[in-house]
């Protein structure tokens, strides 16, 4: 049986952003989490000296937030699930100290992704493929973060408690490299400093609230279909959810090209209709 007292959770929140905190606070209420998690001060970067050149203030905070956050927990012998105040919440997540114990019976992992933003094509496919062979089961499987995957934003993450010193040492060490955090956090993966899984589908979404950066990035509405691949790898994606995701995903495509619109219709039967396929060629010498 799990230890249901092997996580804490925190999520992260600037002072001045008073409605993130509520709805974060609402939801957390109403989900019951058999985990205590706390609100986190977010660090506000506008404030700070020493901002490294290439970083926007609000970048900067991002980082001194997360590293601050896992430097607090170090001495806790606790998993840390770190959130940041956009995030949907499934109700799945209740049973992360049970996917966290089936994760600790094989691996020696740093860090479990509930939420990503993934921007390659392969990696998306990969996802979905993975999201589709889970959801129909309403299950939730854990998958290795392939060397060659491209895993973005800090949106929701674990980490191990095992493992917070060593992943908190190699932040700190690329706190002045001048890119965001998240992108360290990928480039540790690739390199293989870092092992990492993910949940498909999702046990963790983004909220609209985070088009509207509190970070500093201009043009947040480019990030739209980044969000709404997120949702459709979440779990808890009901019909309704589903219908508003298919709207929003049609404004995205309306204006395509037509060659461009075409090809992704034709992917799409691809994957609808041969799902999990690898038509590998089989050739035997006579």
């Amino acid at each position: 049986m799990a230890d249901l007292d092997c996580v804490e959770g925190v999520f992260i929140n600037l002072d001045r952003a008073a409605e993130r905190r509520a709805a974060m606070e609402k939801q957390l209420a109403q989900i019951s989490l058999p985990y205590p998690v706390a609100r986190f001060a977010g660090v506000d970067g506008r404030q700070q000296a020493g901002c490294p050149e290439g970083l926007l203030p609000g970048q900067y905070g991002c980082w001194l937030s997360h590293l601050r956050t896992i430097e607090r927990s170090l001495r806790s012998d606790r998993h840390l699930h770190v959130i940041e105040d956009d995030a949907l919440l499934s109700r799945k997540l209740a049973e992360l100290p049970q996917t966290l114990a089936a994760l600790d019976l094989g691996s020696g992992w740093d860090i479990l992704y509930l939420d990503a933003t993934l921007v390659e094509l392969e990696d998306m496919y990969r996802m979905f493929d993975w999201v589709q062979q889970a959801r129909p089961r309403g299950l939730v499987h854990l998958r290795a973060i392939p060397a060659e995957f491209t895993v973005y934003g800090t949106h929701s993450y674990v980490v191990n408690s095992g493992r917070k010193k060593h992943v908190h040492d190699f932040l700190r060490s690329y706190l002045g490299a001048g890119v965001p955090i998240d992108n360290v956090l990928a480039a540790g993966i690739r390199k293989g400093e870092l092992e990492a899984y993910l949940t498909a589908p999702f046990l963790t979404s983004g909220d609209e609230r985070g088009l509207v950066s509190t970070v500093g990035y201009a043009g947040d509405a480019t990030f739209l279909p980044w969000l709404l691949f997120r949702r459709l790898c979440f779990f808890d994606l009901g019909e309704q959810a589903a219908a508003d995701l298919a709207a929003k995903a049609a404004d995205l495509t309306r204006e395509l090209p037509r060659d461009e619109a075409n090809f992704g219709a034709l992917c799409a039967h691809r994957v609808a209709k041969w799902p999990n396929t690898r038509f590998t060629p089989r050739v035997e010498r006579a």
